[in-house]
């Protein structure tokens, strides 16, 4: 695998995926927003070349600092 980061922010910004021959047979490539503070995987767009099957993957209605407390993270309260 190699992966292209962004020079500032450290964000990856492409992947390529090879198998054991050296012959690549995945691509995928990320696009980000900041939220607030945060910045968010926007889009993830990744290509199968075997396959050469496509699927993109967005992200919307994110939402970050929602006031929830250490209970609210509970395996407990996360099963209900």
């Amino acid at each position: 695998m190699i992966v292209k980061v962004h020079k500032t922010n450290y964000y990856p910004v492409a992947m390529e995926y090879y198998d054991k021959g050296g012959t690549k047979i995945k691509e995928a490539t990320y696009k980000f927003e900041k939220i607030g503070k945060y910045w968010n995987v926007k889009e993830i767009f990744m290509v199968d070349l075997k396959k050469n099957h496509k699927a993109k993957m967005l992200m919307s209605d994110v939402k970050y600092v929602q006031g929830l407390t250490d209970n609210d993270s509970t395996v407990r309260k996360l099963k209900q």
